[in-house]
């Protein structure tokens, strides 16, 4: 019989919610640790993380701010590319992009319009 599957995530973890992926991978090592019982396969990382289409220091300032700490995706889209690479490296199985930082429903749906288009599909062929 197979351990039940076990979901991790930012929240669950000692400390809170790590901000980078060294940290994610951390504290995921520390789950893991803790977790014994399970197999390691058996263990299902979830993270999230803000997104922000941007190389503009001011938009990305406000963006920081607006996040409040939280883990963020940000830059140019190959560069966010590279982000959710090393989330993936550092054992994330699934990562969620929260809309809820856009306050404008148009800005919220080109958003996530633009990560669909420049990250969903270039990240799914590699």
């Amino acid at each position: 019989m197979n351990p039940p599957k076990s979901v991790v995530h930012s929240a669950s973890v000692p400390g809170g919610r790590p901000t980078s992926t060294r940290a994610y991978g951390l504290e995921l090592g520390t789950v893991e640790e803790r977790s014994d019982r399970l197999e390691e396969a058996a263990i299902r990382c979830s993270t999230q993380a803000f997104v922000c289409f941007s190389e503009d220091p001011v938009a990305i300032s406000e963006f920081r701010q607006r996040a409040s700490g939280r883990p963020t995706l940000i830059g140019c889209p190959d560069r966010i590319v590279e982000q959710v690479a090393e989330f993936a490296d550092a054992g994330t199985d699934e990562l969620i992009i929260p809309d809820w930082l856009a306050d404008d429903p148009v800005e919220r749906a080109e958003q996530l319009e633009r990560f669909r288009v420049e990250l969903i599909e270039p990240f799914s062929r590699r």
